[in-house]
């Protein structure tokens, strides 16, 4: 049995994404994991994690140079990466651009890709939402404002439910891991947020 690798995204911070390796050590429920008769974590000479943006961007990461994992020493539970915004092309400290990422996890025996020796891959999807779901959260913290006047037909408010709604289309979307549906609802809450009809306090009675 070949290794097989598992790669998790979990988001515990808007500006980095937190890549965990899940794959998980080799045992009779885990035919896949690391250690003999597969590979050892600490076989691993060449290791990358390879960005491609919303825009089709491409940013090859080295774990070991860039990150600074050490894989000689490292155990399972060393084997989380933070890639910070400005990694993949942002700002960092800035909320990660909204759009579907795709991951490459490489990890190789072998000094190089394609060099000869061992070589397992693993692709993930991450689809970011973080800016809209921001902007949203903000415009919902502007309702008393628009709140004041009892029975008018309020558009502000009639707005920013519209893109409540479209949030969690998005969100359930990225649940699902359909990019498809997910970049549909994205886009028309991107939209909607850019035409932004803000009323001034009086709500337009």
């Amino acid at each position: 049995m070949a290794l097989t690798l598992s790669l998790t995204n979990t988001i515990s911070n808007i500006t980095e994404f937190t890549l965990t390796d899940s794959t998980g050590t080799y045992s009779v429920t885990n035919t896949g994991g690391w250690g003999a008769p597969n590979i050892a974590i600490s076989d691993v000479e060449y290791a990358h994690l390879i960005f491609t943006t919303p825009a089709g961007v491409l940013y090859d990461i080295d774990i070991i140079d860039d990150l600074g994992i050490d894989f000689s020493t490292a155990t399972t539970a060393d084997l989380i990466y933070t890639i910070t915004n400005d990694m993949v092309g942002g700002v960092e400290g800035d909320i990660i651009p909204d759009g579907v990422y795709t991951v490459e996890y490489q990890i190789s025996d072998s000094a190089t890709w394609d060099g000869g020796g061992n070589d397992y891959s693993i692709t993930l999807t991450i689809m970011s939402y973080y800016e809209v779901q921001n902007s949203v959260f903000e415009r919902i913290g502007e309702i008393p404002t628009y709140y004041n006047c009892g029975g008018c037909d309020n558009p502000y408010i009639k707005e920013t439910s519209t893109l409540f709604m479209l949030l969690q289309s998005v969100i359930t979307a990225s649940g699902y891991s359909n990019t498809e549906l997910f970049e549909i609802a994205l886009e028309a809450l991107q939209d909607i947020i850019e035409f932004d009809s803000t009323l001034d306090e009086d709500c337009g009675c």
